[in-house]
């Protein structure tokens, strides 16, 4: 059998001491996005979005009598 010399560190298999960078276990966790990851994304930023329209409902615009920044957008 011969030796990969292409690659730093030669070719073989695991027993000649050759480290697996890709091995069935990281293939099968980088393979696919959790599912709960991707819903919880979802839901934080729905969460910041409902704060952030929150925060234009309550906020005062500065140049004027105390109406906020959205019924200043809306007139």
């Amino acid at each position: 059998m011969e030796k990969d010399t292409s690659r730093p560190g030669g070719g073989g298999n695991a027993k000649d001491g050759k480290i697996e960078l890709r091995s069935e276990k990281v293939r099968r966790l980088t393979g696919d996005i959790p599912t709960s990851l991707v819903v919880w994304s979802i839901a934080v930023m729905a969460l910041v979005a409902a704060a952030l329209a929150v925060a234009v409902s309550l906020i005062p615009y500065p140049h004027s009598d105390g109406e906020s920044i959205l019924h200043h957008l809306l007139r």
